[in-house]
């Protein structure tokens, strides 16, 4: 409904009738191309982006309607299908509009690759009767193939090595954190040692020593969370803003590490503490 001069910018996909179905698109409104119409090589499919980019009030409306084309403004193309917007890039990038086209006319956009969709097993033998069906046909042109896959879990290879370097540093931190802990620990039941003796001869129990050698550790961890939980919310925030598809923070989240923490603090210290309350009071209180 605009004038021709006003253009917009959309990625075109000269595409052949397998090619929504080979993928998996799902279509919202409209069909599919048709190899039994042949007047369907004129027509385009839009993606949900597209269609709002258009100005269409819905998928609905689109169905019909007419765009003008880059080099085919002699006779507008009809919009056939409308699919719902799919992830072709990371999801650090927003959808993009997409148009699918058969036009002869549109020969301009390129076809870089040939879709093959196989069965998983034996892919190797797959690939290569692929490339003898290749050779056949075009024996002047290399064979040159990868799967969609591999090829889309690249555009995250620098997330999943940030990811494995920052597990590698953390369990260094936690470790030699454990190893710091341990002799805290260590330190403040021999320190104690006449404090534990003499609390248990007034009928202190195992448990309320334990309780009373862990109380501080415990405390300091929930202290520095407090202070962490602030630097570590504003961080991930301004990490997670790289992305136009981001998960939502929420509690839990920060709640688990925490308790995790806590939980490795015990294990570090349950053995000093659980020997130091367990131990004959008269060895500690001979001296007194």
């Amino acid at each position: 409904g605009t004038a021709k001069s006003e253009e917009r910018m959309y990625e075109m996909l000269r595409v052949d009738d397998d090619y929504v179905k080979t993928y998996g698109l799902r279509i919202i409104a409209g069909r599919d191309f048709d190899k039994s119409r042949p007047l369907d090589s004129f027509g385009v499919i839009l993606n949900e982006s597209a269609v709002r980019q258009f100005g269409f009030a819905s998928p609905e409306q689109a169905i019909g309607g007419r765009v003008w084309l880059e080099t085919v403004d002699k006779h507008p193309s009809e919009v056939i299908g409308v699919i719902k917007d799919y992830h072709q890039q990371s999801l650090q990038k927003e959808f993009t509009p997409i148009i699918l086209c058969m036009d002869p006319a549109l020969g301009w956009v390129p076809t870089d690759y040939f879709s093959v969709k196989i069965n998983s097993g034996r892919m190797r033998d797959k690939v290569a009767e692929l490339k003898n069906v290749w050779d056949r046909f075009f024996p002047e042109s290399s064979f040159d193939s990868f799967f969609l896959e591999e090829s889309y879990n690249r555009q995250y290879q620098q997330e999943v090595q940030f990811g494995r370097n920052f597990m590698i540093f953390a369990s260094l931190a936690i470790f030699v954190a454990c190893m710091g802990l341990y002799g805290l620990t260590a330190y403040s039941t021999a320190r104690r040692n006449k404090e534990i003796g003499v609390r248990k001869v007034l009928g202190a129990s195992v448990r309320n020593i334990v309780t009373l050698l862990t109380r501080d550790v415990i405390r300091l961890i929930l202290f520095c969370s407090l202070i962490a939980m602030p630097a570590a919310l504003f961080l991930i925030d301004r990490w997670l803003r790289g992305y136009a598809f981001r998960v939502k923070l929420v509690l839990w989240q920060f709640i688990l590490p925490i308790a995790a923490l806590v939980l490795i603090a015990l294990l570090t210290t349950v053995w000093l503490t659980v020997r130091a309350a367990l131990a004959n009071p008269t060895t500690s209180l001979k001296d007194e």
